[in-house]
């Protein structure tokens, strides 16, 4: 459990407090998922729930079996309870939609994240959203503790420099939110699509074009799917030539 573990950060101090109060875990999940939601959730997401208590809200739409969850193994992201945490992301599509409470969305993801120590595969993962969740409900404070004591302890993985650089360019601050991305691209554990479009989005931000359509390019190589930021970019870039000053 994060409460009982012991570290000299303050992030991760002030990080764990905000969730002790998840820590005993949340009700059972009573409102039935969607077939949408069911659909849109991932396989390990799937595997998780068919496997747990929550097994009982999965919509009588689904053909998936229990074999074949237990066949998929252990989630990617290497999550505790990852059937709570994707319940939370549930929670958190139906809050953002006005459909339903980010309060749900917090108990859910903080109780996953409660079972993991920071130094846990999970754990980035995990913290990003959970601090996406404080933030939507207006607890700001909480949600940048999280994402400083996250990134503190494991400051090689991108998840919550980029849900915090999001916050951040949300607010107007590009800025910042470039500097923290650079602060990834210094000690990051390899290339990835999302955070080199986080990057050309902050730079973009910031109208540093020229940089910013590296970065889209980059992001574009490795697979994002979504070109629009760098079809605009080629157009600044490659039209007037002010874009490039």
């Amino acid at each position: 459990m994060i409460s009982g573990k012991k570290t000299p950060a303050a992030y991760l101090g002030f990080a764990a407090a905000v969730v002790l109060s998840a820590v005993s875990g949340p009700a059972a999940a009573e409102s039935e998922l969607t077939p949408l939601e069911w659909s849109g959730l991932p396989d390990y997401c799937k595997a998780a729930m068919l496997q747990s208590g929550y097994r009982h809200i999965v919509p009588s739409t689904n053909t998936l079996t229990v074999p074949w969850a237990r066949a998929q193994g252990f989630n990617e992201y290497g999550l505790a309870g990852a059937h709570h945490f994707c319940m939370g992301l549930v929670h958190l599509d139906r809050a953002r939609m006005g459909r339903g409470s980010y309060k749900d969305a917090i108990g859910e993801l903080g109780y996953s994240q409660s079972q993991m120590e920071p130094t846990d595969r999970g754990y980035a993962y995990a913290t990003s959203y959970l601090g996406t969740a404080n933030y939507r409900a207006g607890n700001r404070g909480k949600a940048h503790a999280l994402w400083q004591g996250c990134i503190q302890a494991q400051p090689q993985l991108r998840y919550c420099y980029l849900a915090m650089a999001d916050a951040l360019i949300s607010e107007k601050r590009p800025q910042q939110a470039l500097d923290l991305l650079l602060r990834y691209d210094d000690v990051k554990d390899g290339e990835y699509p999302d955070a080199e479009h986080f990057i050309a989005r902050a730079y973009y931000e910031t109208k540093r074009y020229p940089e910013a359509l590296k970065r889209a390019e980059l992001a574009s190589e490795l697979g994002y799917p979504v070109s629009g930021l760098r079809d605009k970019l080629r157009a600044i870039v490659g039209g007037s030539g002010k874009g490039a000053k």
